[in-house]
């Protein structure tokens, strides 16, 4: 989850109960986000720094307080769409479209 006022990616626990479980810290605000089709890298858009994360999340880093950031893409200006390929549903699931 992103946390636009703090800077940070939230790492939420999906269980019975949410509960944040651990933070990344990013340059700028995480304004968009979309995971590759093996869910295990999350690309983040981060507005007032024009720069796209690469994260793994297939790493338990982010809760150990290390950053799982694999690298840190300058662009011209902020991106204003995300979108994987193919695309994914909420679930995870390919769409039909």
């Amino acid at each position: 989850m992103s946390s636009i006022r703090d800077r940070e990616i939230d790492v939420v626990s999906l269980g019975s109960t949410m509960k944040v479980t651990g933070r990344i810290p990013v340059r700028g605000e995480p304004i968009k986000m979309t995971m590759n089709k093996a869910q295990t890298r999350l690309y983040v858009a981060e507005d007032m720094s024009d720069t796209i994360d690469d994260i793994d999340i297939s790493s338990t880093s982010a809760k150990n307080g290390t950053t799982p950031i694999l690298e840190t893409i300058k662009v011209a200006a902020t991106p204003t769409l995300m979108a994987a390929y193919p695309p994914l549903s909420i679930t995870g699931r390919h769409t039909t479209a």
